[in-house]
């Protein structure tokens, strides 16, 4: 079984990780991509299986 995927057409969105969890919300999807609205790098919030909110992004140093 192979799973449906879709690209946007749209650039990424740049969001706080709050604006990023509002938009999984609103959106429902599995997950949400977008750039770090204070480091432009690339990130992800995701719902995880406890009802809490999962976040991958790089690490930085200071």
């Amino acid at each position: 079984m192979c799973a449906a995927i879709s690209v946007s057409p749209l650039s990424t969105p740049r969001l706080t990780a709050e604006e990023a969890i509002e938009r999984l919300e609103l959106t429902g999807f599995a997950f949400v991509f977008f750039a770090d609205a204070g480091t432009g790098a690339g990130a992800l919030v995701y719902r995880r299986d406890d009802g809490d909110y999962g976040l991958v992004s790089t690490v930085h140093d200071a």
